[in-house]
């Protein structure tokens, strides 16, 4: 079933959400949903803990500057 990318929740459902068919294509999209959220936060996890090993590797760096001067 194509609907227009315009289509509004309150639209779907006064015209689109009539059969099974239509609620099944809904929690497909709930669901896809879901998966991208979740990608999402591993994702942000994984930038988090490389944040922390470049922020670590930046602290080395500094104490070795002070070090050498």
């Amino acid at each position: 079933m194509y609907i227009p990318s315009n289509v509004t929740a309150e639209e779907f459902f006064k015209y689109y959400c009539t059969d099974e068919k239509s609620i099944r294509y809904l929690d497909e999209l709930n669901e896809n949903e879901k998966n991208k959220i979740l990608e999402l936060k591993e994702e942000i996890e994984n930038l988090k803990e490389e944040i922390m090993f470049l922020n670590d590797e930046n602290n080395d760096l500094k104490m070795e500057i002070k070090k050498s001067e």
